[in-house]
């Protein structure tokens, strides 16, 4: 029999019997222990944590059977006994609810007090009957705790191989996870070398445009330069043939001779190639400066070249009588203009140069319009130029002065005493000829120079006077301009451009009205102190009411500027507003000066003409 009583869950004496009367009561209290005793709670634990708020005894009274307890014991009570499970709590709840109002209104008493008071010897006979029903009971309840554990062990079987089957699938998530970040971190790391190698080719291709466009304007000016060669050769030969005819004729008579120079003007370039890195691009500025500078110094030694052949044209005069030198025909050539080597580049279907046919010019091919002008201040040409070849880097000593060119080469043969020309009177020879001649020529080309002093400074009043705009602009937003102060009349407005930098600047019209183009000119120019050490380069969009009308670019070198007029873009309507946007698409590390003369706008027909300083003051507000 003691064999077959379940055990207890939890140590501790056992419990009365149930006392009440009523068996609704009795019912509520039985359903409290079966549930402290399922759960595995005690009445000491339910009272020493605290959420039973009822002493040990206090809640022995309330479970006994004898009355029923209040509801905020019941609560307190299935509250501390099922604390993990929010649906069973409610369902336990829910039934202890029932059963509490149930026991509120008793009817059913128990058939017999369950302890009754009656005699020892009776008590004693009944004893074992009650024994048995007591173990009867306790063994339901075991059974009944049995199964509610075999239900629990099946559902928590089955949750576990939900749980089993749903962390395997967000495993195999997590691992697909991990790889597609694992590649998508190692693409960005590609695409950021790419980005970087990318920006490393924009910026070389940048600096190898800038330097190709610098190259292809000294392309430009070297093929001006090979036409005005070309021009000076055949007008070289032409006088060698006349002077030529002059020897000869002096030899026949012995009395004067001439003596040239030659000057050599051949100069080689050395090639380079580059991938234009940092190191390349260092090498290619040094070549082009190099290149450059060769240009200066050669555009200065045809300038020379061709006042030197205007020196030597002939004339139909007598020569004057000359002290000359004995032995001519035995001597070697002088170096001179006849002589040049240069006489190769000649084309092969270009027609002899003879007395009969003697050089115009007319074959020179037409000038490139976009080549900056030619600077007036050009230092002296440097001997010791890397370009030059050491043996070409000296040139003949010429004194220029007052319309007359003096070689120093041959003053040693002047002066000769006339009696070691076997006792002939002297003459005079072709060097004092010439002489004569450049005076002359030298005295003409003054007076020349003079007249185009007095033409020049009258355009520039005229154009102080009536070159101002028929509509001028009145400053409204942007990057304010500033106001260049040119003298007169001739004042502009201009922005510093670091490389880089945008400029946005809006105009509006000061008097409406029907105009055709802009007027003025846009130029751009090196900006910096050091105004013979950079170039740079300017991209420009002029607009009319939002609507681009010009645009281009304004490129500047170590000494030139570059600009352009406006006027050949068209501008039909009425604009209310004019804008300009310029930036600096180069990397030099000067600071560029953008221009703009004659700020305003043209109209039809001669129009009412402002003063351009007047105008270039309103527009730079």
């Amino acid at each position: 029999m003691d064999q077959d009583r379940p055990r207890r869950a939890r140590p501790g004496r056992p419990r009365g019997e149930l006392r009440g009367e009523w068996v609704e009561v009795r019912e509520l209290a039985q359903f409290l222990r079966n549930l402290m005793e399922g759960t595995g709670s005690s009445l000491r634990s339910l009272a020493e944590d605290g959420s039973v708020h009822y002493g040990r005894d206090a809640i022995s009274e309330r479970i006994n059977g004898e009355h029923r307890p209040e509801w905020e014991f019941v609560d307190q009570f299935v509250r501390a006994c099922v604390r993990s499970d929010q649906a069973a709590r409610d369902h336990m709840l829910g039934r202890a609810k029932r059963l509490w109002d149930q026991a509120g209104a008793p009817a059913r008493r128990v058939a017999e007090p369950a302890d009754p008071a009656v005699p020892a010897p009776r008590r004693d006979e009944r004893e074992p009957h009650l024994a048995l029903q007591r173990a009867s009971g306790y063994l339901d309840r075991a059974y009944a705790l049995a199964d509610r554990q075999q239900h629990t062990i099946g559902a928590l079987q089955f949750l576990l191989g939900s749980l089993t089957t749903a962390t395997q699938h967000l495993v195999a998530e997590r691992d697909a996870l991990r790889g597609r970040l694992e590649a998508e971190t190692t693409a960005r790391q590609a695409a950021e070398r790419e980005l970087q190698q990318l920006r490393d080719v924009r910026e070389r291709l940048a600096a190898a445009e800038a330097r190709r466009e610098r190259a292809e304007a000294q392309l430009a000016q070297v093929h001006e330069q090979m036409g005005r060669t070309r021009f000076l050769i055949d007008k070289a030969a032409f006088q060698e043939i006349q002077a030529r005819r002059r020897v000869d004729a002096q030899a026949a008579d012995p009395t004067g001779t001439a003596n040239g120079h030659e000057q050599d003007d051949d100069r080689t370039v050395p090639a380079t190639t580059s991938f234009m890195d940092r190191h390349d691009q260092a090498i290619a500025d040094e070549l082009l400066d190099g290149v450059q500078e060769l240009l200066e110094d050669t555009g200065d030694e045809l300038d020379e070249l061709d006042r030197g052949l205007d020196g030597l044209a002939p004339d139909d005069r007598t020569p004057p009588r000359h002290a000359v030198a004995e032995n001519v025909d035995d001597e070697p050539a002088a170096p001179g203009f006849g002589t040049l080597p240069a006489i190769a580049l000649i084309p092969a279907d270009t027609p002899p140069t003879t007395p009969d046919n003697p050089p115009t010019g007319t074959d020179i091919p037409p000038a490139r319009t976009d080549i900056p002008p030619a600077r007036t201040d050009i230092p002296p040409a440097r001997t010791d130029n890397p370009l030059v070849p050491a043996e070409r880097s000296e040139t003949p000593t010429h004194t220029e002065g007052a319309g007359e060119l003096v070689d120093t080469a041959v003053s040693e043969d002047e002066g000769v005493d006339a009696e070691d020309l076997d006792e002939d009177p002297p003459k005079p020879g072709l060097l004092h000829t010439l002489r004569e001649t450049a005076v002359t020529v030298g005295t003409v080309i003054g007076g020349l120079v003079v007249l185009a002093i007095v033409a020049v400074v009258i355009l520039v009043v005229c154009i102080a006077i009536w070159g101002g705009p028929d509509v001028e602009l009145a400053y409204a937003e942007g990057d304010h301009p500033d106001l260049v102060d040119n003298g007169g009349n001739l004042d502009a407005v201009a922005w510093t451009l670091v490389p880089g930098k945008e400029i946005d600047t809006t105009w509006k019209p000061r008097t409406p009205g029907t105009v055709t183009a802009f007027s003025g000119t846009l130029e751009a120019r090196n900006g910096g102190a050091d105004r013979t050490s950079c170039w740079g380069k300017v991209q420009y969009t002029l607009y009319a009411d939002g609507r681009s009308i010009d645009t281009g670019t304004l490129h500047y070198t170590r000494r030139d500027s570059h600009y352009r007029f406006l006027s050949s873009a068209d501008l039909p309507g009425t604009p209310r507003t004019v804008r300009v946007i310029a930036r600096r698409i180069d990397s030099a590390p000067c600071a560029t000066r953008l221009t703009w003369e004659g700020v305003g706008l043209e109209t039809e027909g001669p129009g009412p003409r402002n003063g351009s300083s007047d105008t270039a003051r309103k527009a730079a507000g």
